[in-house]
C-alpha cells in the first residue's frame, strides 16, 4: 500500500525510475541554457560572424522558440504528465527541429551548430528502448543532411559541407548505439535495486 501511494503522489509510473526524470530535466536545462547563451554571443559580437548570417532574424525567433519550449517542458516535467518515453520523444523533437531550423538560418554545418544536437541525442538514448534510440539518431542525422542539402541548393554552401554533414550524421548514430548498451546496464542495476 505504502509503495502505491508513493507512486500515486509522485505521478511517476513503476517503470520510470527517477534518474530518468533528472536526465529529462538536465537536458531541459540544456534547452533553456543554449539559446540564452547564443542570443547573448551573437547580439554581443561586433564582427560579421556565421551565426544567423543566413537569416538573422529567423535565427533570434527560432532561439526565442527554443527557449520557449524549455519553459513549457518545466512544467511538464513537475507534473510528470506525459509519461517518461513519451516526455523523451518530446523533448528530442523541440531539440531537432530547434537546431535544425538554426542551421538553416546560419547557412549550414559550417557553422558550427550541428554539434549542439549530439548531446540531446545521447541524453534521450538512455531513456528510450530498443530501437527507438536509434530512430531518433537516424532522424537528427536525416534533419542534418537535408537542411545541409537545401542550403547547398540555395547556393549558401560549399559541397565539401556535404560531406561535413555526413559526418555529424555518423557521430549521432555512433553516440546513440553507445547509449544503448549504458541504459541497459542502468535499467538491469535499477531492478536488482528494486528486488533488494
Amino acid at each position: 500500500m505504502a509503495r502505491f501511494l508513493k507512486h500515486r503522489d509522485t505521478d511517476q509510473a513503476p517503470g520510470d525510475p527517477e534518474l530518468a526524470w533528472r536526465v529529462l530535466g538536465l537536458l531541459n536545462l540544456y534547452r533553456l541554457g543554449v539559446p540564452s547563451i547564443l542570443a547573448v554571443l551573437v547580439a554581443a559580437a561586433s564582427q560579421p560572424q556565421t551565426l544567423g548570417v543566413a537569416a538573422p532574424a529567423f535565427f533570434f525567433v527560432t532561439l526565442a522558440a527554443w527557449f520557449a519550449s524549455g519553459v513549457l517542458c518545466i512544467g511538464l516535467l513537475k507534473r510528470r504528465w506525459p509519461n517518461l518515453q513519451a516526455q523523451a520523444v518530446l523533448h528530442i523533437t523541440f531539440d531537432l527541429v530547434a537546431v535544425t531550423l538554426l542551421l538553416l538560418a546560419s547557412a549550414g554545418v559550417a557553422s558550427g551548430l550541428g554539434l549542439l544536437v549530439i548531446l540531446p541525442v545521447g541524453a534521450v538514448s538512455l531513456l528510450l528502448r530498443g530501437r527507438a534510440a536509434t530512430v531518433v539518431a537516424a532522424g537528427a542525422a536525416l534533419a542534418i543532411l537535408g537542411q545541409q542539402v537545401i542550403v547547398f541548393l540555395a547556393g549558401l554552401a560549399e559541397s565539401s559541407d556535404l560531406t561535413q554533414a555526413g559526418l555529424l550524421g555518423a557521430v549521432t548514430f555512433i553516440v546513440a548505439l553507445a547509449a544503448s548498451p549504458l541504459a541497459r546496464r542502468l535499467r538491469e542495476s535499477e531492478a536488482l535495486v528494486r528486488q533488494k
